[in-house]
């Protein structure tokens, strides 16, 4: 089931050093993350390198806005 997550970062630092496991994603999620640049959605990353792993600042939020499936069973339902 897919849903959509929303998350808002400041003071983001490329981290080089980020350790990742043998399929090459990072292993700190909970501190570093990657972004990727969607073309249907472009401008969304603007002044971040894609596929290029950022330390997180101390200040970010973020939500999980539900499923697909829950949104339309109380909308459209």
């Amino acid at each position: 089931m897919m849903g959509l997550d929303i998350a808002a970062y400041s003071k983001l630092v490329e981290a080089p050093d980020a350790e990742r496991d043998e399929d090459g994603e990072i292993v700190d999620y909970d501190n570093i993350r990657e972004f990727y640049d969607n073309p249907d959605f472009p401008g969304r990353i603007e002044g971040i390198k894609p596929k290029t792993a950022y330390r997180l600042g101390d200040e970010g939020t973020g939500f999980r806005a539900g499923s697909y499936g829950g949104y339309n069973q109380s909308h459209l339902g």
